[in-house]
C-alpha cells in the first residue's frame, strides 16, 4: 500500500479498465441511438471483442523480447485512443474498423498490464500482493465507469462527450504509461 510502483501500476490499471468496461457498456447502445439494429451493434461488440483476444495475446508474448514495457504500453493506448477519436470524430464512418482498433488498443493494454504485475514483482508472493492491491483499487475505481459514463449521455443527451472523456482518459493512460520504466522499484 505504501509502494509508488503499485500505486501506478493500480492508476494505470484502472484508466485502461474504466474504457474497457465503458466501451464494454456503450458501443452497442451508441450505435442503436444511431439508428442501427440492435443485432447488428451487437456485432461490433463481437467484433471489439475478438480483436482484443488477439492483441491479448499477442501483447504478452511481445514482452519476452521488448524489455521497456514503454514500447508496448504507448502504442497499444494508442490504438485505443485513435479508436475513440473515430467513435466521437466519425462514427458511421469506418464503425467496424473504429471497434476493432480499439479492441486491439484494449486488449493488449489489459494483458501488458498484468504482465506489469509479475515483472514489477521481486518474488512471487510480491506478484501476489501487486495483484491484490491493484485489482482492489483498480477495478473498484474501474466498476464506476459505466455507470458515470452513463450518466453523462444522460446529461448530454448523446453520446459525444461519453466518447471525449474516454478518448482523453487514453492519454492519462499514455502519460502513466510513460512512467513504467524499466528501472522502477520492485515491489517486495
Amino acid at each position: 500500500w505504501r509502494h509508488r510502483t503499485a500505486w501506478l501500476i493500480a492508476a494505470y490499471l484502472a484508466v485502461q479498465s474504466w474504457q474497457f468496461y465503458s466501451s464494454l457498456a456503450w458501443i452497442a447502445p451508441s450505435y442503436v441511438a444511431r439508428g442501427w439494429d440492435p443485432t447488428t451493434a451487437g456485432y461490433l461488440l463481437s467484433a471489439f471483442s475478438g480483436a482484443q483476444l488477439v492483441s491479448g495475446l499477442l501483447g504478452p508474448m511481445l514482452t519476452d523480447k521488448i524489455h521497456d514495457h514503454r514500447t508496448l504500453l504507448v502504442p497499444a493506448a494508442g490504438l485505443a485512443l485513435v479508436a475513440m477519436l473515430g467513435l466521437l470524430l466519425a462514427p458511421d464512418a469506418a464503425a467496424w474498423v473504429w471497434v476493432c482498433v480499439l479492441g486491439l488498443g484494449q486488449g493488449a493494454g489489459f494483458s501488458l498490464a498484468i504482465v506489469l504485475l509479475v515483472d514489477y514483482a521481486q518474488t512471487p508472493a510480491g506478484s501476489g500482493r501487486l495483484t491484490a492491491m491493484t485489482f482492489f483499487v483498480s477495478y473498484t475505481i474501474a466498476s464506476l465507469g459505466p455507470t458515470v459514463m452513463g450518466g453523462l449521455r444522460d446529461l448530454t443527451g448523446n453520446f459525444r462527450m461519453l466518447w471525449l472523456l474516454v478518448a482523453l482518459m487514453t492519454l492519462i493512460q499514455m502519460a502513466l504509461a510513460m512512467q513504467l520504466k524499466p528501472g522502477l522499484a520492485k515491489v517486495p
